[in-house]
């Protein structure tokens, strides 16, 4: 005979204890699990986007990189004046 069936299908406090630890221990589990695997699939897709992004920014073409070099070597008015404003505003 059954402890329920004496009892009138009350569950006792032990009983109650057990199903709230089995169910919190569910619950932690399951929140780990979706976290664990939401972590991993956007490390994946970092990884993805940051490999497509990296490659197309190798493909540049020459004329892109010869500008950049000669606007190192601009006008020297231009340097001057970028000197003039960056020692403009160190003194305030």
């Amino acid at each position: 005979m059954n402890t329920n069936d004496l009892n009138g299908g009350i569950m006792t406090i032990i009983e109650m204890m057990e199903q709230t630890g089995f169910l919190a221990l569910l619950g932690i589990g399951i929140v780990f699990s979706f976290l664990l695997i939401l972590v991993i699939s956007i490390t994946l897709m970092s990884k993805i986007l940051n490999a497509r992004v990296f490659s197309r920014n190798r493909e540049v073409s020459p004329s892109q990189s010869d500008k950049a070099a000669g606007s190192k070597t601009g006008d020297p008015r231009i340097t001057a004046a970028i000197s003039a404003a960056v020692a403009e505003h160190q003194k305030s």
